[in-house]
């Protein structure tokens, strides 16, 4: 890996005082996946690095997949939050796009992500209710990461200060072979940073060489409009369409 676990939880534990109190999600490997469950075509496989890594999708056309921790969340009376993980997308079609894309989510509807009908655009997310995500789309969008809600992915590109495009990099999926570095889908491993206070989201990602991206700034969202009273679960899903990659999470933690 580009970036060391230790790494990972020294930025992440230098905020958790903001918090009135802190509970932990903490996986720097995916060797024990028993308090996840795993919808579609999500399985825990092996990595590129040799550890164990949660594949979203095989590098296979039309597929989706989720993984989710079993047992909701408990936000505090803000809903705040902060989480860092790993992801690599790669083992890519080498004729057409890597689609479609992957995304970090917060559900009070667990059973929509991941499902059959979720894949391509969809990213194994577009049609969850009662959710806030962080999408990060290597297709329609062309290279994006922004914040959506109630699996309605139309709103990439549209809100202001919602969305962003990595180092600046937009363009369309379709490359033939490997994607040029600085695309979400080139293979490298990416780093993604998530912070939400309560009020607005910030977000930035780093793929390993070319330092750190901040995509969205300050993004003002109360999430619990999206996501009702219920219990939240959070996990990750990704889609497939007509291209297609291995869609990998390597690490994951979450302070909240």
């Amino acid at each position: 890996m580009k970036h060391s676990i230790l790494t990972l939880v020294t930025m992440l534990a230098s905020a958790t005082p903001a918090f009135a109190h802190v509970q932990t999600i903490d996986y720097p490997t995916f060797s024990d996946v028993s308090a996840f469950t795993f919808n579609g075509n999500a399985t825990r496989q092996t990595g590129t690095t040799g550890s164990p890594v949660i594949r979203l999708t095989p590098s296979s056309g039309g597929k989706s997949g989720a993984a989710y921790l079993t047992t909701p969340i408990a936000l505090d009376g803000r809903q705040a939050f902060e989480t860092k993980f790993q992801f690599q997308i790669h083992n890519g079609s080498s004729t057409d796009q890597w689609s479609d894309g992957l995304t970090f989510v917060i559900t009070a509807t667990p059973s929509e992500i991941g499902a059959s009908g979720e894949a391509g655009g969809n990213i194994g997310y577009g049609t969850d209710p009662d959710s806030v995500a962080v999408a990060f789309d290597t297709c329609a969008y062309g290279n994006e990461v922004g914040v959506v809600t109630n699996g309605d992915l139309s709103t990439l590109g549209t809100v202001s200060s919602a969305w962003g495009y990595p180092y600046g990099l937009k363009g369309s999926c379709k490359v033939n072979g490997p994607q040029p570095t600085g695309w979400l889908a080139d293979g490298d491993i990416w780093t993604a940073d998530i912070r939400y206070d309560g009020t607005y989201f910030n977000i930035r990602v780093e793929d390993g060489t070319s330092g750190i991206s901040k995509v969205v700034s300050d993004y003002q969202l109360k999430i619990s409009t999206a996501l009702g009273s219920g219990p939240i679960y959070v996990g990750f899903t990704a889609g497939t369409g007509l291209g297609y990659a291995d869609y990998d999470i390597l690490d994951w933690k979450m302070v909240y």
